[in-house]
């Protein structure tokens, strides 16, 4: 086909962004791979799925990218997950599969997290959480001009 020789990736179980890695170049290459794979459901499934990983690889980026990880911004973060990910709209089985099993595991294995005195305590204590939370209520309760 004259295209650059583009290998696949291959997911990792112990790697949560490895299936999106994955996922993005199965669409990446998508032309060649439809030669093989003549099925365009296959191709619906895996655009379905993406945005029920990215939420994943978006909040693994933040706890990765900071030099210091802080305890105090796992709570936040494992919410602000757990939100996103019940406002995505799968329309494929699959996609809904994965997002109802992503939400259960998060909530199974992070879900306790809140009760844990040390972990609520740093989170309460980081000032700049108190600061985040001071102005998105003040966006709350200020009228709108215009």
């Amino acid at each position: 086909m004259g295209l650059p020789l583009i290998k696949t990736k291959q997911a990792v179980d112990t790697r949560w962004n490895s299936l999106l890695i994955m996922l993005e170049r199965l669409l990446e290459i998508k032309d060649p791979l439809s030669v093989a794979i003549t099925n365009a459901s296959d191709w619906s499934v895996i655009s379905d799925c993406l945005p029920v990983l990215k939420p994943l690889e978006l909040t693994t980026t933040e706890l990765s990218g900071e030099k210091y990880v802080t305890m105090s911004s796992v709570i936040p973060l494992v919410r602000g997950l757990q939100h996103n990910l019940k406002t995505i709209k799968p329309v494929s089985e699959v996609g809904l599969w994965l997002q109802n099993k992503l939400i259960e595991t998060i909530s199974r294995r992070l879900g306790s997290l809140e009760s844990n005195k040390i972990v609520a305590k740093t989170t309460f204590l980081d000032s700049r959480l108190r600061k985040l939370h001071s102005d998105l209520k003040k966006m709350q309760t200020t009228p709108k001009v215009g």
